[in-house]
């Protein structure tokens, strides 16, 4: 029978793992948790996370010791497998999770459900709305006004987007297990009379919320600036990239407080909100914050955030 660990102690030089104990056990704790498929899986998705990662940094990623808070999230998505990930980055499916813990009123308002585009009446919609489909990343179609929208080609993509599974960066792999797959309607946000909004996303450590990353001023491509502050909206300057000072959200404080009820079931979640009318609403929960490949934020600040992280027990599913 092919013997699936040793293979892969060849293939990635695993005897490293014996120079320290600590390592020994963390490595059996792995094989004793993990299935050998998964194991060969995993394997595969280190070979080639590892590449890219040395790609976008030019140096090595370390998996059996990781310290930073990329190397940390990348163990996180290949070893903490847990299925309440997968059920949170479902953009239906995590309204249930947001129900469940008491937070029903951030949730933005739905206009529909469909299995596929077909099921979309138009002429039931308001004249501006957002199409998404749940199983990914930049699934996402804004209607400023359905009378100059081409609806042909927004139900082509629709469909072409359900019949695929999302394959995003390498170690986005939650996202493979999302079924149904679905397109969510929902209605249109907007700020003051103002089409954009500002993102508010609270970056969880350990079921705590850590500090708040603002996005804000998107390009037509969708990049935008960025800034950090603490919980309590001082300047951090964690990013290499000049930060603008940005206006204090009326409801920071109930931000902080939403995202630390709905960070208490993972090591790791970025919250995500928008202020409309002076209240939150919720955007998302990310578990792999720019695919774990986070270039923007200062070395050493990377350093320390994933010292402040612990990481869990392997996770099966």
């Amino acid at each position: 029978m092919f013997n699936v660990s040793r293979n892969i102690l060849i293939m990635f030089s695993f005897e490293k793992l014996f120079e320290k104990e600590w390592y020994f056990r963390k490595y059996l704790k792995i094989l004793s948790i993990l299935s050998q498929e998964q194991i060969a899986e995993n394997a595969l998705l280190e070979h080639r996370v590892k590449k890219q990662y040395e790609e976008v940094f030019h140096k090595k990623l370390h998996l059996r010791s990781p310290k930073s808070l990329n190397e940390k999230l990348i163990w996180l998505s290949l070893y903490w497998r847990h299925p309440l990930k997968t059920m949170c980055a479902d953009k239906v499916k995590v309204r249930d999770y947001v129900r469940q813990k008491g937070l029903s009123e951030i949730l933005t308002p739905i206009l529909g459900i469909y299995e596929s585009s077909d099921d979309i009446h138009v002429e039931e919609l308001p004249s501006c709305f957002v199409l998404k489909c749940n199983h990914g990343c930049a699934y996402n179609i804004v209607v400023k006004d359905k009378e100059k929208t081409d609806f042909t080609l927004v139900k082509q993509q629709l469909d072409d987007w359900l019949a695929e599974t999302y394959k995003g960066n390498v170690s986005e792999i939650h996202y493979k297990d999302i079924s149904p797959h679905l397109i969510l309607c929902e209605e249109y946000l907007c700020r003051n009379g103002q089409d954009e909004l500002v993102d508010y996303k609270i970056h969880c450590l350990n079921g705590q919320p850590e500090y708040i990353q603002v996005c804000h001023d998107r390009d037509e491509r969708g990049v935008a600036h960025r800034a950090s502050y603490s919980l309590d909206w001082k300047p951090l300057h964690y990013f290499t990239e000049p930060e603008c000072v940005m206006e204090k959200p009326k409801s920071l404080e109930h931000m902080v407080e939403y995202a630390k009820v709905l960070s208490q079931d993972f090591p790791y979640v970025r919250v995500d909100f928008y202020e409309v009318d002076e209240k939150p609403v919720l955007s998302e929960l990310t578990f792999t914050p720019f695919g774990n490949m986070i270039y923007w934020v200062k070395e050493d600040v990377m350093e320390m955030l994933g010292a402040k992280l612990i990481l869990p027990s392997p996770y099966k599913v």
